[in-house]
């Protein structure tokens, strides 16, 4: 009995060192595949950090855009307002002008509505008996 126990024993020895080191293997294959998510946890942190400069610095550029637009429409309004003093300003000088030559102009009308006038009394005239 004690030669069958010994190899029940031997039996039961070489089963649990068989089990032993198949449940080794399991947690090395476990510990790979920890080590493989901590790898890919650490890679995904780093994309992450990557990501959330980039998005730091586009948050940045379109803040410098968006001061860049409101520049320009102010040069725009200040343009738009440069370019109606300066229609202003034409049509001062072209009044100015107007009046310039304005006494010319009257002169010769006034010279025309004489002329229109002796004619007329040349004409009214010749019809009234003398």
């Amino acid at each position: 009995m004690s030669l069958f126990v010994s190899r029940e024993i031997e039996k039961r020895v070489v089963g649990l060192k068989k089990q032993i080191e198949e449940l080794r293997s399991e947690v090395e294959s476990v510990n790979s595949e920890l080590e493989e998510a901590k790898c890919l946890k650490e890679t995904t942190e780093q994309e992450l950090k990557g990501f959330e400069v980039e998005l730091s610095l586009n948050e940045a550029s379109i803040q410098v855009l968006e001061a860049r637009i409101a520049l320009v429409q102010d040069e725009i309004s200040s343009i738009g307002s440069e370019i109606d003093d300066l229609k202003t300003s034409e049509l001062e000088k072209d009044v100015c002008r107007r009046c310039v030559y304005a006494p010319d102009v009257k002169q010769l009308m006034w010279r025309h509505w004489v002329e229109r006038f002796k004619q007329i009394m040349q004409i009214d005239l010749s019809h009234v008996p003398t």
